[in-house]
């Protein structure tokens, strides 16, 4: 394309935009304005979410490492009770007698394995008592 015919092309858009009546121009203007104006607001209000979610996001890190610090303690003072760590070695596990037993009778009252007179029988399927 040369530039003559380039030229020509807009001297010709021009002289069709010089046609239309003037109170369309200002209606296009004010529309376009108008449009411009609400993308303003609207980017000025993302920015303004954004701002606002880093500030939430930093202080919800902050709990974050201090709620981890707490809970990293609260890990270690409760294996300290269960594993002795000695260093260069391996953990030793700590190993609690288990509790008394305890059976449950036919009406549902617990009865504690010190208590019992006899040892407890265990119903088989098929078994005649």
């Amino acid at each position: 394309m040369s530039a003559g015919t380039m030229f020509e092309r807009g001297a010709l858009a021009l002289g069709q935009a010089r046609q239309v009546p003037a109170d369309i121009h200002i209606a296009a203007v004010l529309y376009c304005s108008l449009v411009a104006l609400v993308a303003l607001l609207a980017w000025g209000r993302a920015a303004g979410q954004r701002c606002a979610s880093a500030r939430k996001l930093e202080v919800l890190q902050q709990d974050l490492s201090a709620l981890q610090s707490k809970y990293d303690a609260e890990v270690r003072w409760r294996l300290a009770g269960e594993v002795n760590i000695v260093e260069g070695h391996q953990a030793v596990v700590v190993i609690e007698p288990p509790a008394s037993r305890q059976y449950i009778t036919a009406d549902q009252s617990v009865i504690p394995e010190e208590t019992m007179t006899h040892s407890p029988q265990i119903a088989m399927p098929g078994a005649n008592p």
